[in-house]
């Protein structure tokens, strides 16, 4: 039996031009590690800033509770220091900071929907991966380490155990860079970094699988199918119901859900897209542009 269901209509995407932010932004340094180079400190261009101004200066003591929830379990001074970030946070954000950046993307994860639940001591269900996602990942993670990679890696983070529950992070993931095809340069919002945190954490329980015959463009981050129910998909499945649920400005907002434009839910449905096309040997049989959701059907131990 199908572990998911994606519900079919035709629904096609309407493009939208991107929203300006109303402020100035403020000025950000270019200290980071790995002899990396930020071509977007200021985080306009990623929607970095514009999530730091809603957390930090829209619910300052929301963003203060929030952060303080991941340092004690994810989040040390040893892991984040020398670079990565850990103090710049002190004086409102150095949005160009990794460690900002994470708080952004986990933010993001936790605040994005306005059924958003957060108990941690009980086995939760419920369909849209919007309102569990941020739950799922503080208990099946334990620790967020950023490295330098090596020479030959290619990717942005990784899950080298599953006994040890620490997901690796590389300068690529906070800050992107000029490889992301047929995305502007240095483009890495943290709703793509919220989503690799869903993905990073569900190889606690399903790995990719390896297909020397495949045509899959992901080469050993593919996964056998959709309906395998691994990383990708649930990676896919927060991005696309993202960018159909995600709260816009203006729109009712009992709970203060963290807000949105449509120029980031058509980003985050791009490339919902895009992985969808290149992380699975067996090509899909469908495509996102016809799907109005997609539930992953089944207990979720939170």
């Amino acid at each position: 039996m199908r572990e998911l269901i994606v519900c079919l209509v035709a629904a096609f995407c309407t493009y939208v031009a991107p929203v300006p932010v109303s402020a100035h932004p403020p000025t950000a340094g270019n200290h980071l590690p790995c002899h990396w180079t930020d071509h977007d400190a200021n985080g306009v261009f990623s929607g970095d800033w514009y999530i730091t101004v809603q957390m930090d200066h829209y619910e300052a003591a929301w963003s203060e509770a929030n952060r303080n929830l991941w340092n004690n379990r994810h989040i040390s001074e040893g892991d984040w220091n020398d670079g990565w970030g850990w103090g710049d946070d002190d004086t409102g954000g150095y949005i160009g900071s990794a460690l900002v950046r994470q708080y952004n993307a986990l933010s993001v994860l936790r605040f994005s929907s306005t059924d958003y639940i957060w108990n941690l001591n009980t086995s939760y269900y419920k369909v849209d991966i919007l309102v569990w996602g941020a739950n799922y990942v503080h208990n099946y993670s334990k620790r967020f380490k950023p490295e330098c990679p090596g020479a030959s890696s290619t990717t942005g983070a990784f899950n080298p155990s599953q006994l040890n529950k620490t997901v690796i992070f590389y300068p690529k993931y906070f800050w992107g860079d000029f490889g992301n095809a047929g995305f502007p340069p240095n483009l890495k919002p943290p709703h793509y970094r919220a989503a690799t945190l869903v993905h990073e954490t569900r190889h606690q329980s399903k790995a990719h699988t390896k297909q020397d015959d495949s045509d899959c463009g992901r080469l050993n981050s593919c996964d056998p199918d959709f309906f395998y129910n691994g990383a990708n998909t649930w990676e896919i499945t927060w991005l696309f119901n993202y960018s159909r649920k995600a709260v816009l400005e203006g729109d009712a907002n009992p709970n203060h859900a963290l807000t949105t434009t449509p120029y980031i839910r058509n980003l985050t449905f791009d490339r919902a897209a895009q992985l969808l096309d290149h992380s699975f040997h067996q090509a899909p049989d469908f495509h996102l542009q016809d799907v109005v959701d997609i539930h992953i059907v089944g207990a979720v131990n939170l």
